[in-house]
């Protein structure tokens, strides 16, 4: 059986990413959010590199 793995090209492929102003002024920090769509593995693999490279805290 073949299978696809080509997304449907009539979709529109999207993201979102919202920058604010961190509630936090004596961390340093700017409080960014971040979507990550795909796979359940795919993400994980995204939010474990992010973590190792000191981007932000699995939990936040």
């Amino acid at each position: 059986m073949v299978t696809s793995f080509l997304s449907d090209t009539s979709q529109a492929d999207s993201a979102s990413v919202s920058v604010q102003a961190s509630t936090d002024p004596g961390s340093g920090r700017e409080s960014v959010k971040i979507i990550v769509v795909g796979s359940p593995k795919g993400v994980v693999k995204i939010i474990h590199k992010l973590y190792r490279l000191g981007f932000a805290e699995v939990t936040e």
